[in-house]
């Protein structure tokens, strides 16, 4: 049973990798996150994980003490867009969007 624990335990740890972190510096542009059209464009990230943590920082900054995050996936117009829905410490409900089509290399 032993045995078995720590071969499990050794294939979560191989399967865990350290995220890369962008090379170039991370640049938030575009819009204020309410739409589509006035989405945050996520630059710098080349993959998708520097994408997420491009998300989570501009969050923080944003919103810091954001609750009950959630995120989606779209494609419009042949971009890609995560929508991030959260509550407010005023308990307001929110959704901002970003435009991540960078991060998938495009």
């Amino acid at each position: 049973m032993k045995t078995l624990i720590a071969a499990c335990f050794a294939l979560l740890l191989v399967g865990c990798q350290t995220p890369q972190f962008p090379s170039h510096p991370l640049v938030y542009s575009g819009g204020d996150g309410s739409s589509c059209e006035r989405a945050v464009v996520i630059g710098g990230a080349n993959c998708r994980e520097a994408g997420t943590l491009a998300i989570s920082r501009w969050l923080e900054q944003s919103y810091p003490d954001a609750q009950g995050k959630s995120v989606s996936a779209m494609n419009s117009a042949g971009r890609h867009y995560d929508l991030v829905e959260f509550t407010t410490t005023k308990g307001e409900g929110k959704t901002v969007y970003f435009d991540t089509t960078h991060c998938f290399g495009n």
